[in-house]
């Protein structure tokens, strides 16, 4: 029996009425214990909590996931690539609106690329102790 509330659920991501169970391990064997390990101590917190689920959007273990403009995958959390087509089909701008559009999709870009290369950035900071690891 799991200890639920030992089970750490920061590999848990929810965005509105969505989420993922993110795994790690070194072989397939260990991210499959994983991600059994945190699923089913975040279900059991919804059933504690009344959160009702919906079995049709359910997917187990996939291997690449898109999720809120991402593609994750085993080895990267990359842009969605239908966000890259929609950036290189985007009209060139004639308009106050057309420009805020770009800019709005540049911004959702770079937020990105700032979620991504935080940990890199923290390593610059003064007093912080230099610490290298493979996810």
């Amino acid at each position: 029996m799991i200890d639920i509330y030992r089970v750490s659920l920061e590999r848990v991501k929810v965005v509105a009425d969505d989420f993922v169970v993110v795994s790690y391990g070194k072989t397939m064997e260990e991210a499959a214990h994983d991600h059994d390990t945190t699923l089913s101590a975040f279900l059991q917190r919804c059933s504690e909590q009344g959160l009702k689920l919906n079995i049709d959007k359910l997917k187990l273990k996939q291997k690449e996931v898109e999720f809120i403009g991402h593609m994750a995958t085993g080895e990267a959390l990359r842009v969605d690539p239908a966000k890259v087509r929609a950036v290189k089909k985007m009209p060139v701008p004639t308009d106050k609106a057309a420009v805020q559009r770009l800019l709005g999709l540049a911004a959702y870009l770079s937020k990105i690329l700032s979620d991504i290369t935080k940990p890199l950035r923290e390593l610059t900071q003064p007093n912080v102790d230099w610490h290298w690891e493979d996810p």
